[in-house]
């Protein structure tokens, strides 16, 4: 509520409090009457204004923060592919070579990393089993050692379609590339670009 006062030189002032501060306004205005007058007026404005905006309250922010991560939690989206996106990346794949087609073949029906499927070799398949026996060796160690994985039936169909060569050895990837300068032995950053 306001609150009407005189100052010395008989002009009267309204106090009023307005969203959490004190406000001071002079009415211009020598006359009691006026002045109640005008008191009055603002106090109604003041009414009206309080019922269309909402109260603010004081928040931390630590209780922001966490609001705002309880509501962002909701609102992210999965950190997977769908069926529908693995078979579109897929078929891109296919189109860029056979390269391409069984790197991400190998990450995405196998869950391979990178470098896993890059130094990929044919002596890790186990086609009767349906395992993928990750192997350190020939220059490459594995982030995690070495680690068995089952094998995708969809998997299975694109190496058989492209076939281990005769010795049934060798890289999946680019067989007749080996170790240069770089930190992999086959740069996938163009064939990644052009598929996705």
């Amino acid at each position: 509520m306001a609150s009407i006062y005189r100052r010395a030189n008989g002009v009267y002032y309204v106090k009023f409090r307005q969203n959490g501060r004190w406000h001071y306004r002079s009415l211009k205005t020598k006359n009691r009457r006026q002045a109640d007058k005008e008191k009055a007026e603002l106090e109604k404005r003041l009414a009206a204004q309080a019922k269309t905006t909402a109260p603010q309250k004081n928040i931390t922010f630590s209780a922001l923060t966490k609001r705002y991560l309880d509501w962002a939690a909701t609102q992210r989206r999965p950190d997977w592919l769908t069926k529908d996106q693995i078979e579109t990346v897929i078929e891109k794949a296919e189109l860029h070579g056979p390269n391409a087609h069984l790197f991400f073949a190998q990450c995405l029906y196998a869950g391979m990393r990178k470098d896993e499927a890059i130094n990929a070799r044919w002596e890790w398949y186990d086609f009767e089993a349906g395992l993928i026996h990750i192997q350190e060796g020939h220059g490459w160690k594995a982030k995690t050692g070495n680690r068995s994985l089952p094998l995708h039936s969809k998997l299975r169909a694109i190496l058989l379609e492209y076939g281990p060569p005769a010795t049934g050895t060798g890289y999946v990837i680019a067989p007749d590339k080996d170790w240069g300068k770089n930190r992999y032995r086959f740069d996938i950053r163009k064939t990644f670009a052009a598929v996705a």
